[in-house]
């Protein structure tokens, strides 16, 4: 469940630019805030950083290479669209 939100949060702040892992940037804040709720975020606050930047980057390497597969796909389509109205023509 957590992983969903993490994607979610990571697919909103490429709606905004920002493309690059930012959601690990927030640990601090997190640890600083609810340090004393949940003391194992100050505990392991550098590897719940690197698990989080980890996924990130994973799912964004994911994204662009859907994003890359769809554009394959819609040029291909495209082509063949031209094609077929160019068959119609004559």
């Amino acid at each position: 469940m957590l992983r969903r939100i993490l994607r979610r949060a990571a697919r909103y702040g490429r709606k905004i630019n920002l493309n690059e892992p930012f959601l690990y940037q927030l640990v601090d804040v997190l640890a600083q805030t609810m340090g004393d709720v949940f003391p194992e975020i100050k505990e392991k606050k550098e590897y719940v950083k690197k698990v989080i930047k980890g996924e990130e980057e994973s799912f964004n390497a994911t994204l662009d290479r859907g994003i890359e597969l769809f554009e394959d796909i819609i040029e291909k389509l495209n082509k063949k669209k031209k094609n077929l109205f160019l068959v119609k023509m004559f």
